[in-house]
């Protein structure tokens, strides 16, 4: 037995412990954030759909929005797994016997999470960062920084506490939150991701100097 299997066998040594739980209200929780979570992936597909394929030439000759189709990506990454496989570890209660055994018997399943949800997590907070430098370089090189970030873009490169619920819940925000700020910054985006006629931008809101800076 490797060293990194024994640790994972030391962590589940008393197997599902459920004493002093209250099976309804953990499942209250899950479904409490089922009700954000289901809506916040249906967002990142809309938008992602639109950034990358249906209205592609229009969004993706932006290095912001380049940008931003990353961050969407990892933030859906993050939300399937949550809700799929983090949340469902620690609010449904009744699944931990059938879970516990099929985790020590196919243990690549909990490697493979935990590698793929904390790189999203890391992920995010470079993406942000990004996100920043981007808007910041937008300000004071408004003709030259949409060329720089197309060259760096050559190349793409992957490169029950109420302390931890806090925790968790401030990545909900950012996960959840980021789409449908851009939804409302952005007229021409909210209008493709919402084709209700009400909701067209009565000119576009999208189209900046770095399109234009890209053909200098």
């Amino acid at each position: 037995m490797t060293t990194s299997a024994a640790n994972f066998s030391d962590v589940f040594q008393d197997g599902c412990n459920l004493e002093g739980y209250s099976e309804l209200l953990e499942n209250l929780k899950y479904l409490f954030q089922v009700f954000y979570f289901v809506p916040a992936i249906v967002i990142h597909i809309r938008i992602l759909a639109i950034l990358l394929f249906r209205h592609r030439k229009v969004y993706m000759i932006q290095s912001f929005f380049i940008i931003f189709s990353i961050d969407s990506i990892a933030s859906l990454t993050q939300i399937v797994i949550d809700l799929f496989v983090q949340r469902v570890t620690i609010y449904v209660p009744q699944v931990c016997p059938v879970l516990y055994e099929a985790l020590l018997e196919y243990r690549m399943i909990p490697y493979c999470y935990f590698i793929i949800y904390n790189y999203m997590r890391a992920a995010k907070s470079v993406i942000q960062s990004c996100l920043t430098l981007n808007r910041m370089t937008c300000v004071l090189m408004p003709l030259s920084y949409g060329r720089s970030y197309f060259a760096f873009f050559n190349i793409a490169a992957a490169s029950t506490n109420i302390i931890y619920f806090l925790q968790g819940f401030a990545y909900d925000v950012l996960n959840v939150g980021s789409p449908i700020v851009m939804i409302l910054n952005s007229g021409q985006l909210r209008y493709h991701v919402i084709p209700i006629t009400k909701m067209a931008p009565k000119m576009s809101t999208v189209v900046s100097v770095s399109s234009a800076s890209k053909f200098v």
